[in-house]
């Protein structure tokens, strides 16, 4: 744990900011990919498509 508090210092986040956060939802963001990289649902993404054309 005292690694990773330290490779987010190096990205500007203090420990103590670490401390409050709830970390599952910190590790959801940091693990989150980019959309266009992302699963998705074919069928959303139909309708997504015929949202945008309509």
């Amino acid at each position: 744990m005292l690694f990773f508090k330290q490779q987010m210092m190096k990205q500007g986040i203090l420990p103590d900011e670490l401390n409050r956060q709830d970390y599952f939802e910190f590790m959801a963001v940091l693990n989150a990919k980019d959309r266009k990289k992302q699963v998705t649902d074919p069928v959303v993404e139909l309708l997504n498509k015929r949202k945008g054309t309509d």
